[in-house]
């Protein structure tokens, strides 16, 4: 086992048993403790107790008491401020200055009642953000290539990871320090990694001066942030110091910042990139311009004034996330989006005929007499409605074929119909413009080499530059003819490039020269696509193999019958054999 497997075996289980924390705590395998107060820091730079809702006061506490943190313990400040999961029958005393002088109260953690839409938001990210974030983050972890998957492997697992540390429960001290690990390592991680898949994305449509322009931004802002509130944090909990009200967002203004930077640059990138550039840019950018914007609606509503408002605006990060995994798999980041969009509605499919199926069996055994009788109508109904849903299923996938894979369908036919149809070309230089032409909006970059006696010579190419000429012994060759099949470029060490496909023209065993195809920036060929690619480069080099022959052939006859003299033989064979293929 190589280090880096062992590496993302790790991450995968911090991912499983993150998820399975969050899971417990729904399920109520365990669960936390509050005050049943809310301190608030008033405009006056003082903390006041207000009571929460449906929840009343303790009897020796009144609305608008205010409160004297510096003759507080850190565990009271800690408590009574930041509000941790603590365990159930936790105390401590609250100092209220009252008449000018300061009494000692004493509370008890306890649990609180939740509404039905705090319960409906616990459920939601329970049943259905957290999986997807997890699988979000295997998926780019195990399956993803380049900085956009890394960047984005590392946002999934940082959010998947605070989602447990947010439901521990532990002792004040334990449990603030876990906050707090959430909310310093936001400017550490899961912002900067935004940025980082941002850059990655819009990486054709910045200029240097920008880049290093907002790199410098997203490293001071994320320095400021981290310095600041752990600053705060420290002050308030070992000394009682108070952070000013009117300082007290600049922690959450500075997130907000890194997360402007980032929208910025897809905004650039966007604005200078091509077409094919600007659809892989726009869902990253959508849900980028989400993420701000529900940012800032946290930062201007009060969860006190507005506490459904609030929840609603909270609950809608959902959306941005699934704006990311969305364009995960639209812009090819990991190396299974064709596979499973298809697994992912084809189980959705199948889910809904399993229900169907189980209601009207569910019916029928309700209105079924007998015990006997009921078994042998439930095996009846089970053979019937098999045979009823069959053609409904079949009709179902082909429209769902044509609904959500279309565009991936028509691009493979359009591979395919090349395929086909480069066998009744009758010029081989307009053959070879045709291949690159056909194949170019498949991929960033496309060139086609033929063997020659110096090595491999580039015939046409397409998009990104290529080498004229490739050493015969060149490792993606070597590879090539080693297995007669495609070669991925990853690792290869190759001077056709360090990303890509190169895919074998073949006569019989013979490998006569190949075909590079990159993939877009950031994107990978799904499978389909790869064997579309590998058929029309396997027909193409037939293709151009008979070309060859059929005027070799016509040379020879004409040499023959003596209509041509030696030297405009040897001119025609050179124009023939360019290259001195072997």
């Amino acid at each position: 086992m190589t280090r880096a497997v062992g590496i993302r075996l790790l991450l995968t289980a911090l991912a499983v048993v993150s998820v399975a924390i969050v899971e417990g705590h729904m399920a109520g395998l365990w669960s936390g403790t509050h005050m049943p107060l809310n301190i608030v820091l008033e405009p006056s730079d003082q903390w006041v107790v207000l009571p929460l809702a449906d929840v009343p006061l303790p009897a020796s506490l009144r609305g608008g008491d205010v409160l004297s943190p510096k003759d507080m313990s850190a565990a009271a400040r800690i408590v009574a401020v930041f509000g941790p999961n603590v365990p159930a029958g936790t105390t401590i005393e609250l100092p209220v200055m009252r008449d000018g002088a300061i009494r000692h109260v004493s509370v008890t953690s306890r649990v609180l009642p939740s509404s039905t839409f705090d319960r409906l938001g616990h459920w939601l990210n329970a049943l259905f953000v957290a999986p997807l974030v997890c699988a979000l983050a295997l998926l780019t972890l195990w399956r993803g290539r380049g900085r956009a998957s890394g960047a984005l492997c590392a946002f999934a697992m940082a959010s998947i990871v605070s989602g447990a540390l947010l439901t521990a429960v532990a002792a004040p001290l334990v449990s603030v320090w876990l906050q707090e690990a959430v909310y310093l390592g936001q400017f550490l991680v899961p912002l900067p990694a935004l940025y980082v898949m941002a850059e990655a994305l819009a990486d054709s449509g910045l200029s240097l001066r920008t880049r290093r322009a907002a790199r410098l931004a997203v490293a001071s802002f994320a320095g400021a942030g981290f310095g600041v509130a752990g600053m705060a944090t420290i002050g308030f909990v070992y000394g009682g110091l108070t952070v000013p009200h009117a300082l007290d967002i600049v922690p959450t203004a500075i997130a907000a910042l890194l997360m402007a930077t980032a929208l910025l640059v897809l905004l650039v990138g966007y604005r200078r990139a091509d077409h094919e550039s600007r659809l892989r840019i726009r869902w990253v950018l959508w849900s980028t311009a989400l993420f701000l914007a529900i940012i800032v609606g946290l930062v201007a509503i009060s969860p006190l004034r507005h506490p459904y408002l609030f929840q609603v605006i909270h609950s809608m990060m959902w959306l941005a996330l699934v704006g990311y995994f969305y364009a995960a798999f639209r812009n090819r980041l990991v190396d299974v989006s064709f596979v499973v969009n298809r697994a992912l509605v084809y189980a959705a499919l199948t889910a809904l005929l399993f229900g169907i199926f189980s209601v009207l069996e569910l019916g029928l055994h309700q209105l079924a007499v007998g015990e006997k009788l009921s078994w042998a109508l439930q095996a009846v109904a089970a053979m019937l409605l098999a045979v009823a849903l069959s053609p409904v299923h079949r009709r179902v996938e082909h429209r769902i074929e044509r609904l959500f894979f279309r565009k991936q369908r028509q691009a493979i036919s359009a591979i395919r119909a090349f395929a086909t149809e480069c066998a009744f070309v009758e010029q081989g230089e307009r053959l070879l413009q045709m291949a690159v032409e056909r194949l170019r909006p498949h991929c960033s970059g496309v060139a086609v080499y033929e063997r020659g006696a110096s090595g491999y010579l580039l015939r046409a190419s397409r998009g990104r530059a290529s080498p004229e000429i490739l050493d015969v012994d060149d490792p993606a060759f070597v590879s090539l003819r080693a297995q007669r099949k495609e070669v991925d470029l990853r690792g290869l060490s190759s001077a056709a490039g360090g990303d890509g496909l190169v895919l074998p023209m073949s006569v019989g065993e013979r490998v006569t020269g190949a075909v590079i195809c990159h993939p877009r920036d950031a994107e990978q060929f799904a499978p389909d696509e790869r064997a579309a690619l590998a058929e029309a480069a396997r027909n193409l080099g037939m293709s151009l193999y008979l070309l060859r022959f059929r005027e070799q052939a016509r040379l020879l006859a004409d040499v023959a019958a003596g209509r041509m003299d030696l030297s405009t033989a040897q001119s025609r064979a050179a124009e023939l054999i360019p290259s001195a293929l072997v």
